[in-house]
């Protein structure tokens, strides 16, 4: 189930709350009901501020306790041409009743730049680097996506 409300005249922030039901095969693991609520706002012309929270609750045999959270943020600069360069942070705090301190949390920070292709596909390369000492030094990524 996704609901969304785009940006008007007197709400420049567009939302997206999603709900969803994750089911794994036998001993993979919890299956899991989640939520995402997302919000995105252009800031001037080029520059754009994307925000997303991310929670689960597991059940089953497999399943952990407590509702686990993350978040993530993003800041972009519209190069133009389909370009776009910008930041991303990726968190994850854990479960509910078991947070810890920020180090015993994975934060991570990096550059990323993505770009449109032809066709309704794009190119993403970014690094996340570890801001906690429970995140991994260095993730980098490379992705092909396509919009069907």
């Amino acid at each position: 189930m996704e609901l969304q409300k785009k940006p008007d005249e007197t709400n420049p922030w567009s939302l997206a709350l999603r709900l969803d039901y994750r089911l794994t095969e036998g001993d993979d693991g919890a299956d899991q009901v989640g939520f995402n609520w997302t919000t995105q706002r252009k800031i001037g012309e080029r520059l754009q501020f994307t925000g997303v929270v991310l929670g689960n609750v597991q059940h089953g045999s497999l399943r952990a306790d407590g509702v686990g959270f993350e978040a993530r943020a993003s800041l972009n600069y519209d190069v133009g041409n389909g370009l776009k360069l910008g930041v991303e942070s990726f968190n994850i705090y854990g479960r509910t009743g078991n947070f810890g301190g920020f180090d015993d949390q994975n934060h991570q920070l990096g550059p990323v730049l993505t770009q449109k292709l032809t066709g309704g596909s794009s190119l993403l390369l970014g690094a996340l680097f570890g801001i906690s000492d429970a995140a991994e030094d260095v993730d980098l990524r490379l992705w092909l996506t396509h919009s069907f």
